[in-house]
This record gives structure tokens, C-alpha cells and sequence, in this order.
């Protein structure tokens, strides 16, 4: 049974006082705006399974995520060899011109 404000500010008169009491009975929503324990109790329940369910989400999204990098990576991976042996070809055929002028020089 939900208490008014008049009754709360008479349960509290003998424990703080009656400024106290009246002060508290004013601030207090009505009764009314209250949560139970069986409200918080089935808020609870209820946001335990809204956590698991984003849980389980997060872990597939984060999941997809991982296998996308490693697709990244390994392109990229293929992509620098690529480049790396192109370097270094060219390198190698400006040595190569470079040795052939000097023993063609001579």
C-alpha cells in the first residue's frame, strides 16, 4: 500500500524532525512514480538479457571485423611484394646498365 505524502511526513516527524519531514514530504514523488522491488527485479532481468544479447552481437561483429583485417592484410601483403619485386628488379637492370657502360667504356 503506497503511502501519501501526509503519511510519510507523519513516519518521519519523530525521526528528523518536523522541518526535516516536511522538507522530505515535499521533495518525494507520489507514490505512485515509485518503483517496486518486483519493478526493479524485472528491470533487472530485463536488461541482463538486452546486456547478453548485445554481448553475443558485439562478439559476432567483432568476429567479422577480425576475418575482414586478415582478407585486408593479406591483400596487402600481395600488393608490397609486388612492389618490392618491381623495385628491385629495376634496381638490378640499373646496376646491370650501369656495369655494361663502364665495361663497354673501357
Amino acid at each position: 500500500m503506497a503511502k501519501t505524502n501526509i503519511e510519510l511526513y507523519e513516519a518521519l516527524k519523530a525521526p528528523v524532525g518536523d522541518e526535516a519531514a516536511r522538507m522530505i514530504a515535499e521533495v518525494v514523488p507520489a507514490a505512485d512514480d515509485l518503483a517496486t522491488k518486483a519493478d526493479m527485479t524485472g528491470a533487472r532481468t530485463d536488461l541482463s538479457a538486452e546486456i547478453a544479447a548485445t554481448r553475443t552481437d558485439l562478439s559476432a561483429d567483432i568476429a567479422d571485423l577480425r576475418a575482414e583485417m586478415h582478407r585486408e592484410f593479406s591483400q596487402m601483403k600481395g600488393r608490397m611484394f609486388a612492389s618490392m619485386v618491381t623495385l628491385w628488379l629495376g634496381v638490378y637492370g640499373t646496376l646491370f646498365t650501369m656495369i655494361a657502360f663502364v665495361v663497354q667504356g673501357r
